[in-house]
């Protein structure tokens, strides 16, 4: 089960300003008045936003974006407010992302003339809630990256990308950025100039930044420790699903412990092993539908299946939608 921090899942909802909006809060098990920040369900956060835009909202992403502030992350927040340079900000965000769940990771991929481009990764847009929230992230974080440079200016990117299908006309998206959009990429990113990346921010501070990072490495080395165990278990199902679903004998002695005692592992964080098996699985047969012309055959091998129709059938029990579907959207 990905998951992902509370506070984007809350921003989006109230932004959409919806009459039902506590009802969804609920459905994500947050608080509709507040609350301090958690970990939920992404695939759930995605289905809410699904029922937010079912009807066409293509403005929501922007919305959200427009109200999103930097200070709602607290430490993190102030960590990236304090770097010196936007380009060590986004750094800062690179590296401590993992404290906001596993649902997505960032990277800064530098280019030869100083330019720089900014990707969310690690959510294939599969489902129309995934392509929301991937506009929203990105608005998001160009919206924070105005917040903490200076005011004389509106920071604009050069090119924004998305990797999934345009969901509605570029109206909004485009005056947002106030660049280019486009859609059906390799990734879903911005690019920003190099004078951009190497302006100053606002509340630059060394020695503040530095007791930051302190606690920030601290926190992401028990964060790392909490999640290691769940990502070398979906690692070794990933690389043993070509020659069937690995038994979970077979996975506890690949991760170096007895089968009871990852059993207790995963129950201690309301996990089980038959449900990290169906993730793993979904989440590869997904990426193949999208990103590879294999056939279903193959995908079904691919997948731990021996027969196309059993992966089939249970592709559309996973996510309401048979695999021909989900690669014609």
């Amino acid at each position: 089960m990905a998951v992902m921090s509370s506070v984007p899942a809350r921003a989006m909802v109230l932004a959409a300003g919806r009459d039902d909006s506590a009802e969804l809060l609920a459905r994500l098990g947050l608080d509709p008045t507040a609350g301090p920040p958690s970990l939920i369900d992404a695939e759930s956060f995605y289905e809410v936003v699904e029922t937010i835009v079912g009807d066409g909202d293509p403005g929501l992403p922007y919305r959200y974006a427009q109200s999103f502030s930097i200070d709602q992350y607290g430490v993190l927040g102030l960590a990236f407010k304090t770097a010196t340079t936007l380009r060590a900000a986004l750094q800062r965000a690179e590296r401590y992302v993992a404290l906001l769940g596993d649902a997505v990771h960032y990277e800064l991929r530098s280019e030869g003339d100083g330019d720089a481009v900014f990707v969310v990764g690690g959510r294939p847009a599969h489902r129309l809630g995934v392509c929301v929230a991937n506009e929203g992230a990105i608005a998001a974080l160009v919206s924070v990256c105005r917040e903490v440079t200076a005011p004389d200016s509106v920071l604009t990117p050069t090119l924004v990308s998305f990797a999934h299908r345009s969901t509605g006309p570029l109206d909004a998206a485009e005056e947002f950025f106030g660049c280019p959009v486009r859609h059906g990429q390799a990734v879903d990113a911005f690019r920003l100039d190099r004078a951009s990346l190497d302006s100053a921010t606002r509340l630059g501070d060394d020695a503040l930044s530095e007791y930051l990072l302190d606690q920030l490495e601290e926190e992401l080395r028990s964060a790392e420790a909490e999640r290691g165990l769940h990502a070398r278990v979906r690692h070794v199902i990933a690389n043993g699903l070509a020659d069937g679903v690995p038994p979970m004998r077979v996975v506890a002695s690949r991760v170096g412990m007895s089968e009871r005692t990852l059993q207790r592992r995963l129950a201690d964080d309301d996990l089980r092993f038959q449900d990290l098996v169906v993730e793993v699985r979904r989440t590869v047969a997904t990426a193949l539908l999208t990103t590879t012309d294999h056939s279903l055959v193959d995908i079904a091998f691919l997948t731990g299946f021996s027969e196309q129709s059993a992966f089939q059938r249970a592709f559309k029990r996973w996510t309401g939608r048979t695999p021909l579907e989900v690669r014609r959207a």
